[in-house]
């Protein structure tokens, strides 16, 4: 009997000491915990929470959701999902507590997709956090990776700004249940600019708006304006070509009857025929309008040809005058001897009938054509056609350059910003 007295008493005393021995484990556990991890643990999320099912709406209406895009493939949501919510004021050891972080694939996230892509990336979610207060105010940022096309207007490549716009919309719920609305941002924030540079576009804004509804979903409108790098084409298009453009004038100045001035404008527009093939695989392919940057190389091209085609004519006008052939082409005679290249010799004309009769007109003098020989005849066709030429060149050389200029200085306001 009293064996068995005994055995009970030492029982009791070993399940005693074990329940002080738990308690103490138990209290420092408690008090080792951070005030996130008892938030959690009084939250209960994986018995209470239900991460499939929609949070309650907001006063009775529909969830309210914030929307904002970073560019830099992610997209800040932002509701209200009381069931996250905790009272401080009930509880002291939740008192410090203000914000806490939760995987996304432990709360319900609202479905916000991107309408309309070519192509699309998600990320894993339970890489992800987002910040719980402790309202119940959520904060989160969805990563995505999206391909979309947009309308471009290349009317001043490469000076050009483009305009892109993207819509979002919860595609499964209607605006009964989710409401979406645009996050404000303030104009000084700079965020988006600074953290989506690359080498050939950068930023320039990023404005979020509520569009419009389509059906029964609500619709956010992201316009994101971008401005393109022109100093890689300035470098590599317009500065070589310009600088064979102008070796292409001061050719003008080498001896017409010479073969040097038609060999050195085969080989410049050979070498403009290189940069027109360079040009056309940079510029984006479309009908809709023309870029200034082919309007430049088709105006280069053009001068580049009608010098190479007129020295040939030159050329051909000095052999026949080599040969002392006559000018015998009425049009021909004109044309040049009697209006262009008669400047000489009406101006001699002029002289010989001032002594006679200083009253007759210079339009009767200029009709006047000294005989000349055959030869010197074709020397004067030549000419004037080296002076047409070199006029006609400098002026569409002149009037390109002048084309890009006034682009670059159109869109200078609109320049990528430096930081």
């Amino acid at each position: 009997m009293r064996t068995q007295q005994y055995s009970d008493l030492c029982c009791r005393l070993c399940v005693a000491v074990l329940v002080l021995l738990s308690s103490g484990v138990h209290s420092q556990t408690e008090e080792a915990a951070s005030g996130e991890e008892q938030v959690i643990r009084w939250l209960n999320l994986t018995a209470r929470y239900c991460k499939e099912a929609a949070p309650p709406q907001d006063n009775g209406t529909a969830t309210l959701v914030t929307v904002d895009c970073l560019v830099n493939e992610l997209l800040e949501v932002q509701w209200t999902d009381r069931r996250l919510a905790w009272d401080r004021s009930g509880n002291a050891e939740l008192l410090t507590t203000d914000e806490i972080f939760l995987p996304l694939d432990m709360i319900w996230v609202p479905d916000v997709i991107v309408m309309r892509p070519i192509d699309i990336r998600s990320f894993e979610k339970n890489r992800l956090l987002a910040k719980v207060l402790a309202n119940g105010q959520v904060t989160a940022l969805l990563s995505y990776g999206t391909t979309n096309k947009c309308k471009m207007k290349l009317n001043d490549f490469p000076f050009d700004s483009q305009h892109c716009s993207i819509y979002l919309s919860s595609v499964a719920k209607g605006s009964k249940y989710i409401r979406l609305k645009a996050l404000p941002r303030p104009n000084d924030q700079q965020i988006v600019v600074t953290a989506s540079q690359n080498n050939e576009f950068c930023v320039t804004n990023v404005n979020t708006s509520w569009n419009s509804k389509m059906g029964q979903h609500d619709i956010v409108n992201i316009t994101v304006s971008f401005k393109r790098r022109p100093l890689y084409y300035v470098i590599v298009l317009i500065i070589p070509s310009a600088l064979i453009l102008a070796t292409c004038i001061f050719g003008f100045l080498l001896p017409a009857d010479s073969g040097d001035r038609l060999a050195l404008n085969v080989a410049i527009l050979l070498s403009m025929s290189v940069f027109l093939q360079l040009a056309g695989s940079i510029t984006p392919a479309q009908s809709e309008s023309v870029p200034v940057l082919t309007w430049y190389f088709t105006v280069a091209m053009a001068v580049t040809a009608l010098s190479t085609i007129g020295s040939i004519v030159v050329h051909l006008c000095y052999r026949r005058a080599a040969s002392r052939e006559a000018v015998s082409s009425p049009v021909l005679r004109l044309l040049f001897l009697n209006r262009l290249c008669g400047w000489k010799n009406t101006v001699q004309s002029v002289e010989n009938c001032k002594e006679s009769n200083q009253a007759q007109s210079l339009e009767s003098v200029s009709m006047t054509t000294i005989k000349t020989s055959p030869g010197s005849e074709w020397q004067q066709i030549g000419s004037a056609i080296d002076r047409l030429l070199i006029i006609c060149s400098v002026s569409c050389s002149v009037a390109v350059l002048l084309l890009i200029f006034v682009t670059a200085v159109k869109n200078a306001s609109s320049w990528c910003p430096t930081y």
